[in-house]
């Protein structure tokens, strides 16, 4: 009964000890023997699946690391449904949720920035612009649309500072 519990509980060790404890009582009991290979059958299977699983959080980690999260995720939940109990795979699904959740954040924050800029550079508030096309670029600095605009931004600051100076002048027409 305690055999058979333990293999219900995929407690293979403890099986495969206790039919062994049954077989040195009586080793003809054919039903101690079918539990012990039943149990030993089922101590492989895992044994094979944690390996499974080990190579799955490998490869889950190289993806990790390459920052093809989609991929890494899969590769984690894939391992985690092979080994439920591997840690590795539960730390590494959550730093790959993370990190994507991050991604997602940090987008977001780029497209609010970039729309926030392209908004003031039409409305020619060039100190505006100017800040957050460089709030983009500190997020991401080789962004080219923030680059160009920035670069747009500052020569229109400069174009509109020399006019002035110009129209201060006394006797200066605008051009």
């Amino acid at each position: 009964v305690r055999a058979e519990k333990a293999v219900e509980n995929r407690d293979f060790d403890a099986a495969t000890k206790a039919h062994q404890e049954a077989l040195a009582l009586d080793p003809n009991n054919a039903r101690a023997q079918e539990g012990l290979r039943r149990a030993q059958s089922g101590q492989a299977e895992l044994l094979q699946k944690q390996q499974q699983a080990t190579e799955q959080v490998n490869q889950a980690d190289q993806l990790l690391q390459r920052g093809e999260l989609d991929a890494a995720i899969k590769a984690y939940e894939a391992a985690l449904a092979l080994d439920p109990n591997n840690s590795q795979a539960k730390e590494g699904l959550n730093r790959a949720r993370q990190a994507q959740s991050d991604r997602l954040q940090k987008e977001q924050q780029v497209s609010e920035q970039l729309t926030k800029a392209d908004q003031s550079l039409k409305r020619a508030e060039y100190d505006a612009a100017i800040k957050a096309y460089e709030a983009v670029l500190a997020l991401e600095p080789n962004h080219a649309k923030a680059g160009d605009g920035l670069n747009r931004a500052r020569k229109a600051k400069v174009a509109e500072e020399k006019l002035r100076e110009r129209l201060k002048k006394p006797g200066t027409k605008p051009e």
